[in-house]
């Protein structure tokens, strides 16, 4: 959530803008961005979960909702940045 907060306080999102870069491209490739970051923290957290041999959480379906939640993160992230008006305080 602190990055798209430091980027609307620092207006880099418009110069972005006055470069030639569409908004929509930029936010897609932004989430795509978090998205593998987070799969990479989800993924690992599997590793530990198998290594440690607990089942319980390791079915296919537990798995699938473990990235969808983590894709709900980062939009609900992105959603409520919007309340805050300097990074610090995200």
């Amino acid at each position: 959530m602190g990055f798209p907060v430091y980027e609307r306080e620092n207006k880099l999102k418009y110069a972005l803008n006055v470069m030639g870069c569409r908004i929509f491209p930029y936010w897609l490739s932004t989430m795509i961005f978090d998205f593998i970051l987070g799969s990479i923290v989800t993924t690992i957290m599997i590793i530990v979960l198998a290594s440690l041999k607990i089942t319980v959480l390791l079915s296919f379906g537990k798995i699938i909702i473990f990235y969808c939640t983590q894709l709900a993160f980062i939009g609900i992230s992105y959603s409520v940045s919007w309340l805050y008006t300097s990074a610090n305080m995200a």
